[in-house]
């Protein structure tokens, strides 16, 4: 399955959220990275048939959106940002009712499955309290079980894994490994770490904008042999955010620690040390081309 995005435009009054966004999302998992802001959230909800788009076009499968939205739903789990439950129902309780509400019908098969997802998002031992007494990170956890019931096709997420340690942050990663391997699942966030090594194809969002889509290999090479970092004095620091793009730096005892993206790759100043270029670093390059952290 393939999803086509083309054009797609949304606006809030006279406020562009969204402005010519073009994107091809095969199957796997496909990596939406973005600060808060940039219209992710809305380009989730259109994609779920929550909101309509003021222009463009979105075909999922043989599926176009705005004419066969109840099987496009048919389709489709989906863990929004904003994700309320039922406190006077126990976790085993909802999805029981989501799974009934997606079709399944038969009470065993539904048990088993219920009883999978509760296992997998490491529930079960709390499946028969209320949800009013869970906290944040397992609320969550309800969220991205419902989200898996039925087996979709198509999986969005969006920012699933606020609220979660650690821990549940790298359980959370496998489990999407596993499910992108024979349907899509879009991952919308705000935080490059959660894009992991999940993520091959990704696009990167600012002010409403894709103003980056290709596979993840490909963006970090923008920054390979680029990267620099050392300690200086804050006078060269003040020259040195003039002529190169800072990315991070930190005011210590003994000057100012530095990480800077060189242009050319040569070494941008005495002391420097190459470093390792990760995600974060490929992101702030494409994301904040002007901008020096500070």
């Amino acid at each position: 399955m393939q999803i086509q995005i083309t054009n797609l435009g949304k606006t809030y009054g006279a406020t562009p959220a969204l402005s010519g966004v073009t994107l091809t999302i095969q199957t796997g998992i496909f990596g939406l990275l973005g600060p808060n802001g940039a219209g992710k959230t809305t380009l989730m909800q259109i994609l779920a048939t929550l909101l309509p788009a003021k222009e463009g076009s979105v075909e999922i499968g043989d599926c176009k959106l705005g004419r066969d939205d109840q099987a496009i739903r048919a389709m489709l789990g989906y863990l929004p940002q904003e994700f309320g439950l039922y406190g006077n129902l126990s976790g085993y309780e909802y999805l029981d009712y989501v799974a009934l509400m997606k079709g399944i019908t038969n009470s065993r098969q539904r048990k088993e499955a219920v009883a999978s997802l509760l296992e997998q998002v490491n529930m079960t031992d709390r499946a028969k309290k209320l949800m009013g007494s869970y906290s944040g990170g397992m609320k969550q956890r309800i969220g991205i079980a419902q989200a898996m019931i039925g087996s979709p096709k198509l999986i969005i997420v969006d920012e699933p894994t606020a609220g979660l340690d650690l821990e549940e942050r790298i359980r959370f990663r496998k489990r999407l490994d596993q499910m992108g391997k024979d349907r899509i699942v879009i991952l919308s966030t705000h935080i490059a770490a959660d894009i992991g090594n999940s993520c091959s194809q990704l696009a990167l969002m600012k002010d409403g904008r894709v103003v980056y889509q290709g596979t993840q290999a490909q963006l970090l090479e923008r920054v390979k042999d680029r990267v620099w970092t050392g300690m200086v004095e804050e006078s060269q620091f003040d020259a040195i955010k003039t002529r190169m793009k800072v990315l991070s730096s930190r005011k210590t005892a003994y000057g100012r620690e530095i990480r800077v993206l060189s242009g050319d790759g040569a070494k941008p100043f005495a002391g420097a040390e190459l470093a390792a270029s990760g995600l974060e670093d490929a992101y702030l390059d494409v994301m904040k081309p002007e901008v020096q952290l500070t």
